[in-house]
């Protein structure tokens, strides 16, 4: 059976890789495999609970994830899903080598995937400005299936953000990973979603 990928996308810091286990506990996964692919030519394979993989691949820093981590979950004994953490996309082009590749393999990723997930932070669009980014990668829904996903709702300052959002996009899922206010909804959509591409 081949394995759905969801590419989970946005900018730095929105949220990307909280999401991608988040979504794995809400779907009861606890245990998974994940690839580490860093744009090299060799992949590290690794064996994780969700604490582990929290502690490992989760970090408030910027540019953390500098690759893609796919993390290879068995929904059930005939759902399997390839939930694929991106690099942070940015609008300049990056002075790391190492960045540049993986905004590279994220990109390559956005035309291999069966459903994006687009994050955007809510909390940082309290003030009407859009990116490019989110610009571009709003745009992709019209070609694949797509769900926006409007994340750090618990935020005091998200409300605007939503706001805004909600004004470029016309359908966002307001969640939080913190919480997990949001998430059984998003589960549900990608859910119905995938099956709808089947």
């Amino acid at each position: 059976m081949v394995a759905k990928k969801i590419l989970i996308a946005g900018k730095t810091n929105v949220g990307k890789s909280s999401l991608a286990l988040t979504l794995a506990r809400f779907l009861g996964v606890y245990k998974f495999h994940v690839c580490l692919d860093r744009g090299t030519g060799e992949k590290q394979w690794l064996k994780y609970d969700l604490a582990m993989a929290k502690r490992k691949l989760v970090s408030s820093r910027e540019y953390y994830t500098q690759g893609l981590n796919t993390y290879y979950l068995e929904i059930s004994k005939v759902t399997r899903w390839q939930l694929i953490d991106s690099t942070g996309l940015s609008e300049d082009i990056h002075t790391s080598a190492d960045l540049r590749r993986g905004m590279a393999l994220t990109i390559a990723a956005l035309a291999d995937c069966d459903c994006l997930l687009h994050v955007l932070d809510a909390e940082k669009y309290s003030v009407n400005t859009f990116s490019a980014v989110d610009d571009n990668l709003a745009a992709m829904g019209s070609s694949k299936p797509y769900i926006a996903v409007a994340n750090k709702i618990d935020s005091v300052d998200s409300s605007a953000g939503l706001k805004n959002i909600q004004r470029r996009i016309e359908r966002v899922i307001p969640c939080s990973t913190l919480t997990g206010e949001g998430i059984v909804s998003l589960r549900q959509l990608l859910l119905d979603k995938l099956k709808q591409n089947s």
